[in-house]
């Protein structure tokens, strides 16, 4: 029948052992024994695997992502079970620094990120000057401590598409 695959990865994400150099550099792979060499038999090319300290700092961005929702499961679960009740940890968990993080992260991966906010500061000029940790660190003492006061929004009427003389509003927020 088919040969029992084991992943090449630990539970830490280390290779189990090095593999042998084989057709430049790769890894003789069969995937089922009745297969012929154009599906899938012969050495492997690239892909390498990755040691924890290599892997792309993108990860932390995941983590948060995968915290906020895990919050947000979290908080629909519970409002299934207690429709009546109210919440009384959100406040904790909209200023948990994970939150604003994975919200910077969105604002960054955004397409207006180089359009300045009211403030005048775009996401590369917080970047360059204060640094992010900074900046997310201080607006999380301000919104917990209530000394946080939002700005207010700068609003634009520009063209609808395909629609001369339709205009629609477009608002431009602090970063």
């Amino acid at each position: 029948m088919g040969t029992c695959w084991l992943s090449p990865l630990t539970v830490k994400g280390y290779p189990r052992r090095p593999g042998k150099k084989v057709n430049g550099g790769g890894v003789s792979v069969v995937v089922r024994g009745r297969e012929s060499r154009p599906h899938g038999e012969g050495g492997q090319t690239g892909g390498t695997l990755l040691k924890s300290e290599d892997r792309s700092v993108d990860s932390d961005r995941q983590a948060d992502q995968a915290w906020v929702l895990g919050v947000q499961r979290k908080l629909y679960q519970w409002s299934l079970a207690n429709p009546a009740e109210t919440y009384r940890e959100l406040w904790n968990w909209v200023t948990d620094l994970r939150s604003l993080r994975h919200a910077w992260n969105r604002v960054a991966r955004n397409k207006g990120k180089r359009t300045p906010g009211i403030d005048g500061k775009t996401v590369g000029s917080i970047r360059r000057n204060e640094g992010e940790s900074a900046y997310l660190g201080e607006l999380q003492r301000a919104l917990r401590s209530g000394a946080y006061r939002p700005s207010p929004c700068r609003r634009k009427f520009i063209p609808k598409p395909g629609k001369p003389g339709k205009f629609r509003p477009l608002a431009a927020r602090r970063a």
